[in-house]
């Protein structure tokens, strides 16, 4: 088992070269990347399917150079760890994008954005409220401790009726989003030409 370890490693080491860290709702992950141009399809953005099609083809080249050497025992073990790590792979969300960042040291904090499962549950808790000052209270309360990105901003201000509580709720907001490039797709959320305005005075 240990030599079947080994030889796995030197294939990834053979094929992996640039350190990366995938950022995702329920955790970070470190990957090596031998070309990170060739993934990046939206500033630091990965599809998902990319990723995993990725994974696939490495797997397959390490099969091809580490299994070749390995007794039959070793083998058997090693294409039923392959088999595993395929079945897992095909269990992976294709349509989702994964945020690519710099690897950091352990010392610095990770930031992503929070989960669907917790912006759903955040999405409740406001469409609960009657007020909007009740639900602006829960959003500031979330945004003490989360990261949005301006999909998920999209979403909440539709949980308010009138722009200017909308233009309240971007206040709350606008220093907790991660892809501020994509700021100006919250435009679309707003009608009136002052609303717009008081936005880009907001994001700026």
């Amino acid at each position: 088992m240990h030599k079947i370890l080994v030889f796995l490693l030197v294939g990834v080491g053979m094929v992996f070269s640039q350190h990366l860290e995938l950022h995702t709702p329920e955790g970070s992950l470190i990957i090596s990347l031998s070309d990170e141009a060739q993934y990046l399809q939206d500033k630091e953005q990965i599809n998902a399917a990319v990723l995993v099609g990725n994974i696939e083809a490495r797997l397959s080249h390490i099969e091809e150079i580490i299994l070749p050497r390995l007794d039959r025992t070793e083998r058997v073990d090693a294409e039923l760890q392959l088999a595993e790590i395929r079945f897992l792979l095909n269990l992976f969300p294709k349509s989702q994008y994964i945020f690519i960042a710099s690897y950091l040291p352990e010392s610095e904090p990770l930031i992503y954005p929070i989960s669907d499962h917790d912006l759903r549950i955040l999405c409740n808790n406001i469409e609960q409220e009657a007020f909007a000052d009740d639900k602006l209270n829960i959003l500031s309360t979330a945004a003490d401790l989360n990261y949005f990105l301006v999909e998920q901003v999209e979403i909440i201000l539709d949980l308010f009726s009138f722009e200017d509580d909308r233009l309240s709720a971007v206040r709350v907001l606008y220093h907790k989003i991660l892809d501020q490039e994509n700021y100006f797709r919250l435009y679309s959320k707003f009608e009136f030409s002052d609303s717009k305005e008081e936005l880009r005075k907001i994001l700026q």
